[in-house]
């Protein structure tokens, strides 16, 4: 998801990595590239969205990959098809659909109606948050009703040091899709997640209550 609640650059990309888009409305059918800039640097994504359901499909350097997020199910996938795997981690429907994120965002930005602008040939709402934190500068995203979507087809992060970020949905169809795309395919083995590195201990340079000696 993307961190939108205290963020660096750095941060944020890769945390839209994940899709943040399965909170679409049920009427929400449609397929697009999501291009992700920062630094000068452009990553572009495949999405599918149909109703809750969504797909993220990349290519990486160690092979293509999808991630497909399942807020009905409680689930999501992350499927590797080089080789014929997947991972699974147990998610409630308020973190997969972004419902938590939203609510964080307004505890610690305020927000300000900005006007329409089209973005993608959809006439979007536009909103500017500012962090109460000034260190993290501001965030505006653009909504778009009509194409029954809840969340933002644009959003661009500033910070006062003049870095910035933007995430934008472009060649957006809106067309039927099959329900196996959401699916597992057969034949995948599960596998499992890796576990998280474990974090230093508070006193890790110290030995017997007493600082180790100095060389």
């Amino acid at each position: 998801m993307i961190n939108r609640t205290g963020w660096s650059v750095t941060g944020a990309l890769a945390a839209a990595f994940t899709i943040a888009i399965a909170s679409a409305g049920a009427t929400a059918e449609f397929t697009a590239d999501v291009v992700h800039t920062t630094k000068g640097r452009v990553m572009t994504t495949r999405v599918y969205v149909k109703g809750a359901k969504a797909r993220q499909e990349i290519d990486a350097p160690g092979g293509a990959h999808a991630t497909i997020l399942r807020p009905d199910k409680g689930r999501m996938w992350m499927i590797t098809p080089r080789t014929k795997s997947y991972m699974e981690t147990k998610a409630d429907r308020k973190s997969l659909t972004g419902e938590d994120m939203e609510q964080q965002l307004h505890q610690v930005a305020t927000s300000k109606f900005a006007g329409k602008q089209t973005i993608s040939g959809y006439v979007c709402n536009k909103y500017v948050y500012t962090f109460k934190d000034k260190s993290k500068g501001t965030m505006t995203e653009w909504f778009a009703p009509k194409l029954g979507f809840r969340l933002p087809i644009k959003i661009r992060m500033a910070e006062p040091t003049g870095q910035s970020m933007t995430i934008e949905y472009r060649n957006i169809r809106r067309k039927k899709l099959p329900d196996s795309l959401f699916e597992l395919p057969a034949g995948y083995r599960k596998t499992a997640m890796p576990k998280a590195p474990k974090m230093p201990k508070p006193h890790a340079g110290i030995k017997g209550g007493k600082p180790l000696p100095r060389r």
